[in-house]
């Protein structure tokens, strides 16, 4: 960045420091443009949240959360999505999973989201525990995140 004297040099195709002063704004945003972290194929700019260094590591992992339909375990469930994971209802109504998935994916149709249809999970009761734990290694395998937010 070269900053001249006077505005003789203006004349000569130089740039005046009142010129050079306009350009800083611009020139930070144009940076800060370059800086930003990529989003996950669907989402725009604004949008809830962004894949950052501090996320980028639930990418392709799975997280199961229980109390999903609802309040913080809803929410939880989302951000969770948003920064990439699989993320699995243990709900104890099924159908009430079910409202709370397709309300998501309304908003953010690439989140991958998956409800137990077939299985109910109630944290208070051992008997659904193991059921749920067993149909999710046949179908799920792996689990990396666990939010127990039930109960």
């Amino acid at each position: 960045m070269e900053l001249l004297e006077d505005d003789d040099d203006a004349s000569k195709g130089g740039t005046t420091r009142g010129e050079e002063e306009e350009d800083v704004p611009e020139k930070k945003k144009k940076k800060k443009e370059e800086e930003q972290t990529t989003l996950l194929p669907g989402l725009e700019d604004g949008v809830l949240n962004e894949i950052t260094a501090q996320n980028a590591g639930l990418v392709n992992r799975t997280a199961l959360v229980t109390g999903c339909t609802s309040g913080i375990g809803k929410q939880v469930a989302l951000d969770l999505a948003l920064a990439g994971a699989r993320v699995v209802f243990g709900c104890r109504n099924v159908e009430k999973g079910m409202e709370a998935k397709r309300e998501m994916m309304e908003k953010f149709p690439h989140l991958d989201l998956v409800v137990m249809e077939d299985v109910a999970l109630d944290v208070s009761s051992g008997e659904s525990i193991a059921r749920f734990a067993e149909r999710f290694n046949e179908r799920i395998g792996e689990l990396d995140v666990l939010v127990n937010n039930a109960g």
